[in-house]
């Protein structure tokens, strides 16, 4: 039952830990409970680049990932916001720490 199950793990952790904070919340954010997701997004009150939901996203980017510091976070953020065409934002970690 369980044969191949390690390899599947394995490759699944593999693709997750390739993708951004926001496209794992595409993929994995629809398997949280909807009172979750809500809970996570009513707690951003005041208008951060680092929101909470945002930076649980991150978070769970950079853990899935081998050896990424916080530093590497910090710089998809600041990636994203330049193909958006937002503000520059500063490169120290203090804000998504």
């Amino acid at each position: 039952m369980f044969q191949g199950m390690g390899f599947r793990l394995e490759r699944f952790h593999g693709r997750m830990a390739a993708l951004s904070g926001c496209d794992l919340a595409g993929v994995l954010g629809p398997l949280l409970p909807a009172d979750e997701r809500r809970s996570l997004q009513s707690l951003d009150i005041r208008r951060r680049v680092f929101t909470q939901a945002g930076t649980f996203w991150d978070f769970l980017s950079q853990v899935l990932s081998p050896n990424q510091a916080c530093r590497e976070v910090v710089r998809r953020v600041q990636a994203k916001r330049q193909r958006l065409r937002r503000s520059r934002i500063s490169p120290r970690t203090g804000a998504y720490c």
